[in-house]
Protein backbone atom coordinates (compact mmCIF):
# COMPACT_ATOMS: atom_id res chain seq x y z
CA UNK A 1 0.00 0.00 0.00
CA UNK A 2 1.36 3.31 -1.15
CA UNK A 3 1.42 6.65 1.21
CA UNK A 4 -1.19 7.93 -0.70
CA UNK A 5 -3.72 5.34 -0.40
CA UNK A 6 -6.58 5.37 1.80
CA UNK A 7 -6.72 2.14 4.14
CA UNK A 8 -10.26 0.84 4.42
CA UNK A 9 -10.78 -1.52 7.63
CA UNK A 10 -11.74 -4.69 7.26
CA UNK A 11 -15.10 -4.88 8.72
CA UNK A 12 -16.13 -7.67 6.83
CA UNK A 13 -13.44 -9.88 8.60
CA UNK A 14 -13.73 -8.11 11.87
CA UNK A 15 -17.49 -8.76 11.94
CA UNK A 16 -16.72 -12.27 11.20
CA UNK A 17 -14.24 -12.72 14.12
CA UNK A 18 -16.41 -11.22 16.85
CA UNK A 19 -19.30 -13.26 15.68
CA UNK A 20 -17.66 -16.19 16.35
CA UNK A 21 -16.92 -14.46 20.28
CA UNK A 22 -13.06 -14.41 19.28
CA UNK A 23 -9.85 -12.04 20.15
CA UNK A 24 -7.46 -11.68 17.38
CA UNK A 25 -4.99 -13.90 19.65
CA UNK A 26 -7.74 -16.62 19.89
CA UNK A 27 -8.41 -16.28 15.75
CA UNK A 28 -5.12 -16.55 14.85
CA UNK A 29 -4.32 -19.59 17.02
CA UNK A 30 -7.76 -21.29 14.83
CA UNK A 31 -5.75 -20.18 11.73
CA UNK A 32 -2.60 -21.74 12.86
CA UNK A 33 -4.34 -24.94 14.12
CA UNK A 34 -6.07 -25.40 10.62
CA UNK A 35 -2.99 -25.03 8.84
CA UNK A 36 -1.04 -27.87 10.79
CA UNK A 37 -4.57 -29.52 10.07
CA UNK A 38 -3.34 -29.30 6.56
CA UNK A 39 0.28 -29.92 6.99
CA UNK A 40 1.66 -26.59 6.87
CA UNK A 41 3.33 -24.24 9.16
CA UNK A 42 1.95 -20.68 9.69
CA UNK A 43 3.38 -18.13 12.11
CA UNK A 44 0.02 -16.53 12.39
CA UNK A 45 -0.38 -14.31 15.29
CA UNK A 46 -2.91 -11.53 16.71
CA UNK A 47 -0.35 -8.19 14.59
CA UNK A 48 -0.99 -10.57 11.21
CA UNK A 49 -5.35 -10.40 12.38
CA UNK A 50 -4.90 -6.87 13.14
CA UNK A 51 -3.67 -5.88 9.97
CA UNK A 52 -5.80 -7.61 8.00
CA UNK A 53 -8.71 -6.20 10.09
CA UNK A 54 -7.43 -2.51 9.65
CA UNK A 55 -7.02 -2.96 5.79
CA UNK A 56 -3.17 -2.35 5.83
CA UNK A 57 -3.09 -6.21 3.81
CA UNK A 58 -5.95 -6.55 1.25
CA UNK A 59 -5.44 -9.97 -0.44
CA UNK A 60 -3.73 -12.38 1.96
CA UNK A 61 -0.61 -14.71 0.20
CA UNK A 62 -2.14 -17.78 -1.44
CA UNK A 63 -1.02 -20.19 1.28
CA UNK A 64 -3.29 -17.73 3.92
CA UNK A 65 -6.12 -17.19 1.61
CA UNK A 66 -6.41 -21.12 1.30
CA UNK A 67 -6.02 -21.93 5.22
CA UNK A 68 -8.83 -18.86 5.70
CA UNK A 69 -11.16 -20.75 2.49
CA UNK A 70 -10.23 -24.26 5.02
CA UNK A 71 -10.87 -22.27 8.30
CA UNK A 72 -14.01 -20.80 7.12
CA UNK A 73 -15.60 -22.20 4.10
CA UNK A 74 -15.75 -19.03 2.78
CA UNK A 75 -14.18 -17.46 -0.15
CA UNK A 76 -11.15 -14.60 0.77
CA UNK A 77 -13.58 -11.88 -1.14
CA UNK A 78 -16.29 -13.10 1.47
CA UNK A 79 -14.48 -12.29 4.43
CA UNK A 80 -13.81 -8.70 3.45
CA UNK A 81 -10.38 -9.18 1.03
CA UNK A 82 -9.99 -7.42 -1.91
CA UNK A 83 -7.99 -8.67 -4.81
CA UNK A 84 -5.77 -6.92 -6.61
CA UNK A 85 -6.66 -5.31 -9.54
CA UNK A 86 -4.82 -7.24 -12.15
CA UNK A 87 -7.46 -10.72 -10.90
CA UNK A 88 -10.13 -8.73 -12.09
CA UNK A 89 -9.35 -7.18 -15.12
CA UNK A 90 -11.08 -8.46 -17.32
CA UNK A 91 -13.51 -10.82 -15.78
CA UNK A 92 -15.36 -8.66 -12.96
CA UNK A 93 -15.54 -6.09 -10.34
CA UNK A 94 -12.85 -6.79 -7.59
CA UNK A 95 -13.73 -8.79 -5.12
CA UNK A 96 -16.82 -10.87 -6.54
CA UNK A 97 -17.02 -14.68 -7.27
CA UNK A 98 -15.72 -14.17 -10.92
CA UNK A 99 -12.70 -12.09 -9.87
CA UNK A 100 -10.49 -15.12 -9.78
CA UNK A 101 -11.82 -16.65 -13.02
CA UNK A 102 -8.15 -16.40 -14.27
CA UNK A 103 -6.59 -18.32 -10.81
CA UNK A 104 -8.96 -21.44 -12.18
CA UNK A 105 -7.93 -20.70 -16.23
CA UNK A 106 -4.19 -21.19 -14.48
CA UNK A 107 -5.22 -24.08 -12.80
CA UNK A 108 -6.36 -26.10 -15.24
CA UNK A 109 -3.73 -24.95 -17.12
CA UNK A 110 -1.23 -26.24 -14.44
CA UNK A 111 -3.60 -29.72 -13.36
CA UNK A 112 -1.45 -32.96 -14.18
CA UNK A 113 -1.69 -36.52 -13.18
CA UNK A 114 0.81 -39.33 -13.96
CA UNK A 115 -0.86 -41.91 -16.22
CA UNK A 116 -1.71 -45.13 -14.25
CA UNK A 117 1.09 -47.77 -14.66
CA UNK A 118 -1.21 -50.59 -15.78
CA UNK A 119 -2.72 -48.17 -18.30
CA UNK A 120 0.19 -46.09 -19.83
CA UNK A 121 -0.42 -43.14 -21.92
CA UNK A 122 -3.52 -43.29 -23.61
CA UNK A 123 -4.78 -42.46 -27.15
CA UNK A 124 -7.60 -40.51 -25.93
CA UNK A 125 -9.80 -37.74 -27.51
CA UNK A 126 -13.55 -36.32 -26.08
CA UNK A 127 -15.28 -34.37 -28.63
CA UNK A 128 -18.69 -33.15 -29.13
CA UNK A 129 -21.17 -34.57 -31.37
CA UNK A 130 -23.76 -33.07 -33.62
CA UNK A 131 -25.79 -32.34 -31.00
CA UNK A 132 -23.68 -31.99 -28.18
CA UNK A 133 -23.19 -35.29 -26.94
CA UNK A 134 -19.62 -36.54 -26.32
CA UNK A 135 -17.73 -38.58 -28.09
CA UNK A 136 -14.67 -41.01 -26.50
CA UNK A 137 -12.45 -42.15 -28.90
CA UNK A 138 -9.59 -44.57 -27.90
CA UNK A 139 -7.37 -46.92 -28.98
CA UNK A 140 -8.94 -50.51 -27.64
CA UNK A 141 -5.33 -52.24 -28.02
CA UNK A 142 -4.28 -50.17 -25.11
CA UNK A 143 -6.98 -50.89 -22.77
CA UNK A 144 -6.52 -54.18 -22.28
CA UNK A 145 -6.64 -54.49 -18.46
CA UNK A 146 -10.18 -52.61 -19.00
CA UNK A 147 -11.65 -56.01 -20.73
CA UNK A 148 -15.15 -55.40 -22.25
CA UNK A 149 -17.06 -53.01 -20.46
CA UNK A 150 -20.35 -51.36 -21.62
CA UNK A 151 -21.14 -47.68 -20.04
CA UNK A 152 -24.28 -45.14 -20.71
CA UNK A 153 -23.69 -41.95 -19.63
CA UNK A 154 -26.67 -39.26 -20.41
CA UNK A 155 -26.80 -39.24 -24.32
CA UNK A 156 -23.65 -40.92 -25.32
CA UNK A 157 -22.45 -44.24 -24.71
CA UNK A 158 -18.72 -45.81 -24.40
CA UNK A 159 -17.46 -49.62 -25.91
CA UNK A 160 -13.68 -50.66 -24.90
CA UNK A 161 -12.78 -53.66 -26.56
CA UNK A 162 -9.74 -55.19 -26.35
CA UNK A 163 -7.67 -56.83 -29.06
CA UNK A 164 -9.51 -54.85 -31.45
CA UNK A 165 -7.70 -53.44 -35.02
CA UNK A 166 -7.19 -49.71 -34.95
CA UNK A 167 -9.23 -46.60 -33.60
CA UNK A 168 -12.62 -47.99 -32.47
CA UNK A 169 -15.14 -44.67 -32.11
CA UNK A 170 -18.47 -44.94 -30.78
CA UNK A 171 -20.85 -43.14 -30.80
CA UNK A 172 -20.87 -41.28 -34.48
CA UNK A 173 -20.67 -37.14 -34.64
CA UNK A 174 -18.66 -34.70 -36.48
CA UNK A 175 -15.54 -33.25 -34.43
CA UNK A 176 -16.00 -29.99 -32.42
CA UNK A 177 -13.14 -27.53 -31.44
CA UNK A 178 -12.89 -27.18 -27.53
CA UNK A 179 -10.64 -24.13 -28.51
CA UNK A 180 -14.35 -22.01 -29.74
CA UNK A 181 -14.23 -18.44 -30.25
CA UNK A 182 -17.50 -18.72 -28.55
CA UNK A 183 -18.72 -21.05 -26.37
CA UNK A 184 -21.99 -22.68 -27.10
CA UNK A 185 -24.93 -24.54 -25.46
CA UNK A 186 -23.39 -27.39 -26.71
CA UNK A 187 -20.48 -27.25 -24.82
CA UNK A 188 -22.34 -27.02 -21.72
CA UNK A 189 -24.27 -30.36 -22.89
CA UNK A 190 -20.66 -31.82 -23.35
CA UNK A 191 -19.45 -31.00 -19.95
CA UNK A 192 -22.37 -32.69 -18.22
CA UNK A 193 -22.06 -35.51 -20.29
CA UNK A 194 -18.47 -35.88 -19.50
CA UNK A 195 -18.57 -35.61 -15.63
CA UNK A 196 -21.27 -38.38 -15.99
CA UNK A 197 -18.84 -40.33 -18.16
CA UNK A 198 -16.35 -39.57 -15.72
CA UNK A 199 -18.45 -40.63 -12.32
CA UNK A 200 -19.47 -43.79 -14.52
CA UNK A 201 -15.95 -45.29 -14.73
CA UNK A 202 -14.92 -43.76 -11.80
CA UNK A 203 -17.80 -45.93 -9.70
CA UNK A 204 -17.16 -48.80 -12.07
CA UNK A 205 -12.61 -48.78 -12.30
CA UNK A 206 -11.96 -46.69 -9.26
CA UNK A 207 -10.01 -43.40 -9.28
CA UNK A 208 -6.61 -44.87 -10.36
CA UNK A 209 -7.64 -45.73 -13.15
CA UNK A 210 -10.14 -42.77 -13.95
CA UNK A 211 -8.27 -39.66 -12.64
CA UNK A 212 -5.49 -40.09 -15.89
CA UNK A 213 -8.25 -39.83 -18.17
CA UNK A 214 -10.10 -37.10 -16.37
CA UNK A 215 -6.68 -34.62 -15.73
CA UNK A 216 -6.16 -35.02 -19.54
CA UNK A 217 -9.34 -33.63 -20.13
CA UNK A 218 -9.38 -31.19 -17.75
CA UNK A 219 -6.13 -30.10 -19.26
CA UNK A 220 -6.65 -30.34 -22.46
CA UNK A 221 -10.59 -29.83 -23.07
CA UNK A 222 -11.48 -27.48 -20.28
CA UNK A 223 -8.85 -25.42 -19.64
CA UNK A 224 -8.88 -24.23 -23.08
CA UNK A 225 -12.59 -23.61 -22.90
CA UNK A 226 -12.35 -21.39 -20.09
CA UNK A 227 -10.14 -19.15 -22.12
CA UNK A 228 -12.83 -18.88 -24.79
CA UNK A 229 -15.49 -16.65 -24.90
CA UNK A 230 -18.33 -16.63 -22.34
CA UNK A 231 -21.10 -14.66 -22.77
CA UNK A 232 -23.82 -14.24 -19.94
CA UNK A 233 -25.97 -17.19 -21.30
CA UNK A 234 -23.41 -19.68 -20.88
CA UNK A 235 -20.71 -18.23 -18.47
CA UNK A 236 -22.69 -19.86 -15.24
CA UNK A 237 -23.42 -23.48 -16.37
CA UNK A 238 -19.99 -23.47 -17.76
CA UNK A 239 -17.88 -22.49 -14.87
CA UNK A 240 -20.71 -25.30 -13.33
CA UNK A 241 -19.86 -27.95 -15.45
CA UNK A 242 -16.33 -27.20 -14.59
CA UNK A 243 -16.49 -26.93 -10.80
CA UNK A 244 -18.40 -30.40 -10.89
CA UNK A 245 -15.12 -31.89 -13.25
CA UNK A 246 -12.67 -30.77 -10.92
CA UNK A 247 -14.53 -32.17 -8.10
CA UNK A 248 -14.58 -35.20 -9.48
CA UNK A 249 -10.81 -35.00 -9.93
CA UNK A 250 -10.91 -34.41 -6.03
CA UNK A 251 -12.35 -37.76 -5.07
CA UNK A 252 -10.45 -39.54 -7.45
CA UNK A 253 -7.47 -38.27 -5.88
CA UNK A 254 -9.40 -39.22 -2.46
CA UNK A 255 -10.14 -42.43 -3.62
CA UNK A 256 -6.49 -42.89 -4.06
CA UNK A 257 -5.38 -41.87 -0.74
CA UNK A 258 -3.79 -38.72 -2.28
CA UNK A 259 -5.43 -36.39 0.16
CA UNK A 260 -3.66 -33.21 -0.18
CA UNK A 261 -4.08 -33.49 -3.96
CA UNK A 262 -7.75 -34.07 -3.02
CA UNK A 263 -8.01 -31.27 -0.75
CA UNK A 264 -6.44 -28.83 -3.23
CA UNK A 265 -9.33 -30.10 -6.29
CA UNK A 266 -12.05 -29.38 -3.74
CA UNK A 267 -10.71 -26.13 -2.88
CA UNK A 268 -10.79 -24.94 -6.90
CA UNK A 269 -13.50 -26.47 -7.28
CA UNK A 270 -15.31 -24.81 -4.11
CA UNK A 271 -14.15 -21.70 -6.15
CA UNK A 272 -15.81 -22.34 -9.16
CA UNK A 273 -18.71 -23.32 -8.06
CA UNK A 274 -19.15 -20.28 -6.07
CA UNK A 275 -18.06 -17.80 -9.06
CA UNK A 276 -21.14 -20.08 -10.99
CA UNK A 277 -23.46 -19.13 -7.91
CA UNK A 278 -24.37 -23.15 -8.20
CA UNK A 279 -25.28 -23.55 -4.49
CA UNK A 280 -25.94 -27.63 -4.80
CA UNK A 281 -22.49 -28.05 -5.57
CA UNK A 282 -20.90 -26.23 -2.93
CA UNK A 283 -22.53 -28.10 -0.78
CA UNK A 284 -21.58 -31.42 -2.39
CA UNK A 285 -17.96 -30.49 -2.75
CA UNK A 286 -17.91 -29.64 1.48
CA UNK A 287 -19.87 -32.99 1.78
CA UNK A 288 -17.24 -34.47 0.18
CA UNK A 289 -14.42 -32.84 2.17
CA UNK A 290 -16.78 -34.08 5.18
CA UNK A 291 -15.88 -37.78 4.02
CA UNK A 292 -12.18 -37.26 4.40
CA UNK A 293 -12.61 -36.13 8.22
CA UNK A 294 -15.17 -39.64 8.97
CA UNK A 295 -11.99 -41.54 7.48
CA UNK A 296 -9.92 -39.96 10.23
CA UNK A 297 -12.83 -40.26 12.59
CA UNK A 298 -12.95 -36.41 13.27
CA UNK A 299 -16.89 -36.17 14.11
CA UNK A 300 -16.59 -32.36 15.17
CA UNK A 301 -15.32 -31.58 11.77
CA UNK A 302 -17.40 -33.87 9.98
CA UNK A 303 -20.62 -32.07 11.80
CA UNK A 304 -18.74 -28.22 10.97
CA UNK A 305 -18.23 -28.93 7.24
CA UNK A 306 -22.14 -30.41 6.83
CA UNK A 307 -22.81 -27.57 8.57
CA UNK A 308 -21.63 -25.23 6.34
CA UNK A 309 -22.93 -27.14 3.58
CA UNK A 310 -26.00 -26.94 5.08
CA UNK A 311 -26.51 -23.64 4.50
CA UNK A 312 -25.77 -23.78 0.93
CA UNK A 313 -28.52 -26.21 0.19
CA UNK A 314 -30.48 -28.78 2.42
CA UNK A 315 -29.78 -32.14 0.69
CA UNK A 316 -30.44 -35.41 1.62
CA UNK A 317 -26.87 -36.62 1.02
CA UNK A 318 -25.97 -33.68 3.65
CA UNK A 319 -27.69 -34.85 6.68
CA UNK A 320 -27.13 -38.66 5.98
CA UNK A 321 -23.10 -37.77 6.25
CA UNK A 322 -23.76 -35.47 9.22
CA UNK A 323 -25.43 -38.36 10.92
CA UNK A 324 -21.98 -39.75 10.59
CA UNK A 325 -20.42 -37.00 12.05
CA UNK A 326 -22.91 -37.29 15.52
CA UNK A 327 -22.50 -41.32 15.47
CA UNK A 328 -19.07 -40.39 15.93
CA UNK A 329 -19.06 -38.05 18.24
CA UNK A 330 -21.61 -40.49 20.27
CA UNK A 331 -24.73 -37.93 19.85
CA UNK A 332 -27.45 -40.52 19.69
CA UNK A 333 -30.53 -37.93 19.33
CA UNK A 334 -28.84 -35.59 16.70
CA UNK A 335 -27.42 -38.74 14.70
CA UNK A 336 -31.11 -40.17 14.62
CA UNK A 337 -32.70 -36.33 13.47
CA UNK A 338 -30.04 -35.60 11.09
CA UNK A 339 -31.12 -39.40 9.56
CA UNK A 340 -34.65 -38.49 10.00
CA UNK A 341 -33.92 -35.32 7.39
CA UNK A 342 -32.16 -37.37 5.54
CA UNK A 343 -34.59 -39.40 4.78
CA UNK A 344 -37.27 -36.71 4.38
CA UNK A 345 -35.40 -35.01 1.98
CA UNK A 346 -34.64 -38.45 0.12
CA UNK A 347 -37.52 -38.67 -2.56
CA UNK A 348 -36.09 -35.62 -3.91
CA UNK A 349 -32.59 -36.29 -3.90
CA UNK A 350 -30.50 -37.29 -7.45
CA UNK A 351 -26.78 -37.20 -5.15
CA UNK A 352 -28.36 -40.45 -2.97
CA UNK A 353 -30.45 -43.16 -3.16
CA UNK A 354 -32.27 -45.59 -0.76
CA UNK A 355 -29.24 -47.94 -1.18
CA UNK A 356 -26.99 -45.19 0.02
CA UNK A 357 -29.24 -43.90 2.83
CA UNK A 358 -29.51 -47.37 4.46
CA UNK A 359 -25.88 -47.43 4.35
CA UNK A 360 -25.25 -44.25 6.13
CA UNK A 361 -27.66 -45.81 8.67
CA UNK A 362 -25.60 -49.03 9.34
CA UNK A 363 -22.19 -47.16 9.58
CA UNK A 364 -24.47 -44.73 12.08
CA UNK A 365 -25.52 -46.86 13.89
CA UNK A 366 -22.20 -49.73 14.50
CA UNK A 367 -20.34 -46.31 15.91
CA UNK A 368 -23.38 -46.03 17.88
CA UNK A 369 -23.23 -49.92 19.64
CA UNK A 370 -26.98 -50.74 17.93
CA UNK A 371 -25.00 -53.70 15.54
CA UNK A 372 -27.91 -55.68 15.32
CA UNK A 373 -29.79 -53.21 13.46
CA UNK A 374 -26.56 -51.76 11.73
CA UNK A 375 -26.45 -55.33 10.15
CA UNK A 376 -30.12 -54.91 9.12
CA UNK A 377 -29.77 -51.73 7.27
CA UNK A 378 -26.22 -52.91 5.96
CA UNK A 379 -27.87 -56.10 4.23
CA UNK A 380 -30.81 -54.13 2.62
CA UNK A 381 -28.34 -51.57 1.35
CA UNK A 382 -26.18 -54.25 -0.72
CA UNK A 383 -29.68 -56.23 -1.51
CA UNK A 384 -30.85 -52.17 -3.35
CA UNK A 385 -27.58 -51.53 -4.58
CA UNK A 386 -27.82 -50.74 -8.52
CA UNK A 387 -25.65 -52.54 -10.65
CA UNK A 388 -22.69 -50.93 -11.64
CA UNK A 389 -21.24 -49.03 -8.89
CA UNK A 390 -18.18 -51.68 -8.46
CA UNK A 391 -16.92 -50.19 -6.01
CA UNK A 392 -19.57 -49.08 -3.38
CA UNK A 393 -20.99 -52.66 -3.69
CA UNK A 394 -17.80 -53.91 -2.48
CA UNK A 395 -17.47 -50.93 0.66
CA UNK A 396 -20.76 -51.98 1.63
CA UNK A 397 -20.06 -56.13 1.56
CA UNK A 398 -16.38 -55.22 3.71
CA UNK A 399 -18.86 -53.04 6.17
CA UNK A 400 -21.23 -55.97 6.30
CA UNK A 401 -18.43 -58.50 6.49
CA UNK A 402 -17.05 -55.97 9.57
CA UNK A 403 -20.26 -55.99 11.36
CA UNK A 404 -20.50 -60.12 11.04
CA UNK A 405 -16.71 -60.72 12.77
CA UNK A 406 -18.03 -58.14 15.71
CA UNK A 407 -20.80 -60.41 16.55
CA UNK A 408 -18.25 -63.61 15.94
CA UNK A 409 -19.63 -64.80 13.06
CA UNK A 410 -16.21 -65.13 11.10
CA UNK A 411 -17.89 -67.65 8.24
CA UNK A 412 -20.36 -64.95 6.90
CA UNK A 413 -17.92 -62.34 7.74
CA UNK A 414 -15.08 -64.16 5.82
CA UNK A 415 -17.59 -65.18 2.55
CA UNK A 416 -18.49 -61.48 2.38
CA UNK A 417 -15.27 -60.46 2.32
CA UNK A 418 -13.86 -62.67 0.15
CA UNK A 419 -16.77 -61.70 -2.26
CA UNK A 420 -15.64 -57.95 -1.76
CA UNK A 421 -12.52 -59.06 -2.74
CA UNK A 422 -13.89 -60.47 -6.49
CA UNK A 423 -15.64 -57.01 -6.64
CA UNK A 424 -12.26 -55.46 -6.79
CA UNK A 425 -10.18 -56.99 -9.16
CA UNK A 426 -9.73 -54.91 -11.88
CA UNK A 427 -10.70 -51.67 -9.54
CA UNK A 428 -8.21 -49.40 -8.80
CA UNK A 429 -9.20 -47.64 -5.44
CA UNK A 430 -6.56 -47.26 -2.42
CA UNK A 431 -9.71 -46.14 -0.07
CA UNK A 432 -11.35 -49.40 -1.05
CA UNK A 433 -8.23 -52.10 -0.82
CA UNK A 434 -8.03 -49.65 2.87
CA UNK A 435 -11.48 -50.82 3.86
CA UNK A 436 -10.26 -55.00 3.00
CA UNK A 437 -6.93 -54.24 5.00
CA UNK A 438 -8.59 -52.90 7.95
CA UNK A 439 -11.16 -55.75 7.90
CA UNK A 440 -8.25 -58.12 7.24
CA UNK A 441 -6.65 -57.03 10.67
CA UNK A 442 -9.64 -57.49 12.81
CA UNK A 443 -9.03 -61.20 11.57
CA UNK A 444 -5.14 -61.41 12.66
CA UNK A 445 -6.25 -63.42 16.04
CA UNK A 446 -7.90 -66.17 14.22
CA UNK A 447 -6.53 -69.22 12.62
CA UNK A 448 -10.11 -70.68 11.21
CA UNK A 449 -9.78 -72.54 7.85
CA UNK A 450 -12.16 -69.76 6.43
CA UNK A 451 -10.07 -66.78 7.44
CA UNK A 452 -6.73 -68.29 6.07
CA UNK A 453 -8.76 -69.42 2.61
CA UNK A 454 -9.55 -65.13 2.63
CA UNK A 455 -6.29 -63.99 3.28
CA UNK A 456 -4.67 -66.26 0.59
CA UNK A 457 -7.81 -64.38 -1.36
CA UNK A 458 -6.74 -60.91 -0.19
CA UNK A 459 -3.11 -60.93 -0.53
CA UNK A 460 -3.46 -60.89 -4.32
CA UNK A 461 -5.39 -57.57 -3.96
CA UNK A 462 -3.09 -56.30 -1.69
CA UNK A 463 0.01 -56.62 -3.28
CA UNK A 464 -1.54 -55.22 -6.80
Amino acid sequence: MTQGDVRKPNTVLRNYRRGLHLTQAEFADRVRDKAAELGINLACDEKRIGRWERGEVTWPSPVYRRVLIALTGKQPHELGFVPPPDLSADTGPAGSPASEFSLYREYLDDIDAPAHPQIGSLDLDLSLGPTGSLVLVVDPRRHTLLDRREMMFGSAAVLLVPGSAGIEKVFGGTHTDWRPARVTAAHVTALRDAEGFFRTLDSSLGGGYARPLLTQFLRDRVAPLLRSDLGDDVRAPVLAGAAALVHRAGWMAYDMGQHEVAYRNYQKAYQLARAAGDEVRSAVILNSQAHGAITQRNGERVVELTSQALQHAQLAAVYARQARGYALLGQRKECLEALRRAEELLPDSDLIDESGLAAEKAYCLNDLGETAEALRQATRSIEMSRPGATRSAALKKITVAGIHAERGDLEHACELGSQAVTMLQGVSSQRAVGQVRAFAKRLDRSDAACVRTFREQARELFSA
